[in-house]
């Protein structure tokens, strides 16, 4: 997932530097003053909100590229063979199951359905739950995929990573995270939020 940690941070700075400018300005009014830091406040909110919305589109995009890489039909001519494959793995629940699928798609060249069971098991490994230690079998499968294909490695890693990328960005907890990478509302805003904010952004400006 493409990191905009840095160009918030950034931005948090700028906000900050000016609110202090602003809060020293010893020629405005406290009603001016409060304008002021609302317009500062709502933009540097407005930019951080962009930065996030492209960090998701950059992840969603990484996630697409990657899977797509690692985990489309081996040949355009094989599309159809492949969505079969794919159905086929639909029914495995077990990491025994997917082991012994993928050892007979090995051992018989069928490089379709062992590229599915390998994408099943990459899906099931990245929505276990994290505290059970249940992702690290679906892992050996395809670490096995690997194995016998080591030329998808670089693909197949890539694709792991993007997706528990976009499982991780996914969670109540990273949404929560988030939160205390936006600016600070100052204080002279009191409890005002949302519409009354930008109310107060949009009356005319005040002269001191």
């Amino acid at each position: 997932m493409t990191d905009r940690t840095d160009d918030i941070a950034a931005v948090r700075e700028d906000y900050s530097t000016k609110v202090d400018t602003v809060r020293a300005d010893t020629s405005l009014s406290d009603q001016g003053r409060q304008q002021r830091l609302a317009e500062l406040y709502v933009d540097a909110s407005d930019r951080v909100a962009a930065l996030e919305v492209r960090e998701d589109e950059a992840a969603e995009v990484e996630h697409r590229t990657a899977v797509t890489s690692a985990f489309a039909a081996p040949d355009r001519s094989e599309a159809a063979t492949y969505r079969d494959a794919l159905d086929r793995t639909e029914a495995i629940s077990s990491t025994g199951d997917a082991s012994a699928l993928l050892e007979r798609a090995v051992s018989s060249g069928d490089k379709s359905l062992a590229r599915a069971v390998a994408k099943r098991a990459t899906e099931k490994a990245i929505g276990a739950p994290p505290v059970t230690g249940a992702a690290d079998g679906w892992l050996d499968v395809v670490d096995a995929y690997v194995a016998a294909y080591p030329q998808e490695r670089d693909r197949v890693q890539r694709a792991v990573d993007a997706m528990a990328a976009r499982e991780r960005s996914r969670n109540a907890a990273y949404q929560q995270q988030r939160k205390f990478r936006r600016p600070v509302k100052p204080r002279e805003l009191g409890s005002m939020t949302g519409t009354k904010l930008r109310e107060l952004v949009d009356r005319q400006p005040t002269s001191a």
